[in-house]
Parts: C-alpha cells; sequence; structure tokens
C-alpha cells in the first residue's frame, strides 16, 4: 500500500514512523451522494511533528489542516452496519438544531481499531458549510 511507505521509512530521512489511530478517511460526494473521490488520512506521530520527514513515493503527502472546532459524532462498530450510513443523517440533525449547516459534498470517517483485528469501531464526522479543508 502507497501509506505504508512511510511506517516502512522510505522517507527522506528513512526514518520509520508508525500508525496512528485514528485513521481518517475523507469522501467527496456528488449532489446524489454518491462517492466521487476519496482519501485515507494518517495524523503524523507527535515526535515527528514539527519536522515530519517527506515521502519518496509522489502519491503520498503531508498536509496540515487548519484547527477545527471538534464536535464528536455518532460512533458504529462496523462500516458494513446497515446504520452506518444513517448516522451521518443523525449527526447532521442534530447539528441543525444548533444551527451548524454542514457541507452536503463531504463525509468523514474515523477508525479506532487497527485493520484485522476484527469489528472497526467507526465515527462519522460531518465538515461545518464554512471550513474548507
Amino acid at each position: 500500500a502507497v501509506v505504508s511507505t512511510q511506517s516502512t521509512g522510505n522517507n527522506t530521512r528513512g526514518e520509520k514512523m508508525p500508525y496512528t489511530v485514528p485513521i481518517v478517511n475523507r469522501w467527496w460526494l456528488d449532489q446524489n451522494s454518491k462517492v466521487l473521490r476519496a482519501r485515507m488520512c494518517f495524523y503524523i506521530p507527535a515526535a515527528f511533528q514539527s519536522d515530519p520527514p517527506a515521502s519518496t513515493n509522489k502519491q503520498v503527502r503531508i498536509q496540515e489542516w487548519k484547527k477545527i472546532k471538534y464536535i464528536p459524532g455518532h460512533t458504529v462498530e462496523y462500516r458494513q452496519d446497515p446504520e452506518f450510513l444513517k448516522q451521518f443523517d443523525i449527526l447532521k440533525t442534530a447539528l441543525k438544531r444548533d444551527n451548524i449547516t454542514t457541507r452536503a459534498d463531504m463525509r468523514i470517517t474515523a477508525g479506532y481499531t487497527h485493520h484485522g483485528f476484527g469489528r472497526q469501531r467507526m465515527e462519522v464526522i460531518l465538515v461545518d458549510d464554512n471550513y474548507d479543508i
């Protein structure tokens, strides 16, 4: 996998960087909520935050996100759970009650269980309409 290049030391300094959780997936949607594109993101470990090594793989890049106000969303145990997509609607409704509108073209999930270790704990996240990622 492309992302594994950073964890195995395939970067400009040859340093191994462990995976961290959560693993964040960003999903860009069309007007019918069909996924147009997706991106898998990893947090850079604390030891590398101030000066992360660049990847030697052109498909892996370091991106700094603006600070955001984080309101935890609903959590489901597994992405294949029939309730998974409903959780985005529930969160959107809850935020709307607080006069927070969310981007219709983006959904984010955060996974807190390492792949291959049973059911994945997934958190659904929506982005404020005024925030540009």
